[in-house]
């Protein structure tokens, strides 16, 4: 049998075919943290389950499927409704893989070519496109808000000397 370890996390099933491994799991706290009043909810709206992928294991594609909860916000004076508990440390917000594949995404990209980047995760069961890896860089760099005002000034510390200089000098006439 496969041995997994998903620290925080309850693995509740493997299924191996002979394509793919299969690893179901789910949270194993009872409680979670609302993000935006930070209060503590038991409160569970439902359930449903949310499929990424995961590094491979033998050459085979993993797809991990977490059973996630959506909470009710209990607290007084809270704007939201409901939320669904975080994966910590294995996923993003809406994401479809895990932390640790875009890691190894963002290596390949950053050490190679998109194109050969995309050829060497496929030699290792990673499942992806060109187009993808260079999503990936994009996303990682845009964490940072674009500025609201841009301002142009016309000061200038020191004047920048151009670099050629014409040899030619025209004379009246033409010669």
């Amino acid at each position: 049998m496969l041995a997994v370890h998903f620290p925080g996390f309850r693995v509740t099933g493997i299924d191996c075919a002979d394509d793919r491994i299969r690893i179901d799991i789910s949270v194993n706290s009872n409680a979670a943290k609302c993000p935006d009043c930070g209060s503590m909810s038991t409160s569970v709206h439902s359930s449903y389950p949310r499929r990424l992928r995961d590094l491979p294991i033998l050459g085979k594609p993993v797809e991990v499927t977490a059973s996630v909860r959506p909470f009710r916000c209990r607290a007084s004076g809270c704007s939201r409704a409901t939320f669904v508990e975080s994966l910590d440390w294995l996923a993003r917000r809406h994401a479809q893989r895990t932390q640790r594949v875009t890691v190894v995404i963002r290596s390949l990209v950053s050490l190679l070519s998109s194109t050969l980047g995309a050829g060497l995760a496929f030699l290792l069961g990673i499942r992806t496109s060109s187009s993808t890896l260079l999503q990936t860089i994009d996303r990682s760099h845009n964490t940072e808000r674009a500025p609201r005002f841009i301002g142009i000034d016309d000061f200038a510390i020191r004047r920048v000397e151009p670099t050629v200089r014409c040899c030619m000098t025209l004379r009246p006439g033409g010669r």
